[in-house]
């Protein structure tokens, strides 16, 4: 039975039933655990060891066979003992509501046109009967031998998005040289990858900007969340480590007579002169 999104509890019901107004505190509590895990795993009926229904319902062992009796006795819900030890707990309303639903779909789907679907007894239903439609221009395109082609049915595989795994961020964040950011950095490789990039590739990134960074200061060392954040530092390393780029000595356009210009003799022969002055000037 699918489970619904919401519950239908009826508060009227409730404080108009006569076994529930009858029945003990512990009683009445026990059954309300009971409606919202039958709820919670989408069924009309559970079954379970005395000692599974005391965790369930959070009471002392020796009282759940009194509250199974109680259950019984004022026909709260449907009661079955088994031989060996298990009961089972059936909610008459909720084994109703399953079963007008699937004969509503039992409907609908031979109203469809698909014969071939059989009413669930049991009305344990965990999916969905999608109905088969005959498409007459198909068949007619068959009968004349031509060729029908079928659109490729996606998988489950193909659809699933990528994810990035705990073993390789690890991998990743052990590659990255400066440890910061850690938290950041973990959301921005989890979007990349689904997104599209290979964990591969940002493992490859961080390696190979450890490898740039060797022997310089921490603190030129971007943080995990300042590289792969939106800056999208990690792409210039995903090819390798880059080669630092040299400046060119002096401006190309300035020809090499320029910018290096001839010195004057007479630029030279100053200092000679001055020394030359200075010796022949009396002291004074």
């Amino acid at each position: 039975m699918k489970r619904l999104p919401w519950v239908k509890y009826w508060y009227a019901d409730w404080s108009g039933d006569m076994g529930i107004q009858q029945a003990s505190l512990e009683a009445r509590g026990a059954w309300h655990e009971t409606l919202c895990l039958l709820w919670h795993e989408g069924c009309f009926e559970h079954s379970g060891t005395p000692e599974e229904w005391a965790r369930l319902w959070r009471c002392r062992y020796d009282s759940v066979t009194e509250i199974l009796d109680e259950i019984e006795r004022l026909k709260i819900a449907d009661v079955q003992k088994n031989g060996n030890g298990v009961v089972t707990l059936r909610s008459r309303r909720l084994y109703r509501e399953a079963k007008a639903r699937e004969d509503t779909r039992l409907r609908v789907a031979k109203h469809r046109g698909n014969d071939a679907v059989t009413p669930n007894v049991t009305v344990s239903v965990t999916h969905d009967v999608t109905p088969h439609v005959t498409d007459r221009g198909q068949e007619a395109k068959k009968l004349r031998g031509l060729e029908v082609q079928k659109p490729e049915e996606k998988t489950f595989e193909q659809d699933k998005p990528a994810r990035l795994s705990d073993e390789e961020w690890k991998q990743i964040w052990k590659a990255y040289p400066r440890k910061l950011g850690k938290a950041k950095a973990h959301d921005y490789c989890k979007a990349l990858v689904k997104g599209g990039v290979e964990p591969d590739t940002l493992l490859a990134a961080a390696m190979n900007y450890a490898t740039y960074m060797r022997g310089k200061e921490p603190q030129y060392i971007a943080h995990g969340s300042t590289f792969f954040g939106p800056s999208k530092k990690w792409m210039d390393f995903t090819n390798g480590v880059p080669q630092e780029e040299k400046q060119p000595e002096g401006d190309p356009d300035i020809p090499e007579w320029a910018a290096n210009p001839p010195v004057p003799e007479s630029t030279l022969a100053v200092p000679a002169v001055v020394k030359q002055l200075e010796k022949d000037l009396p002291n004074e």
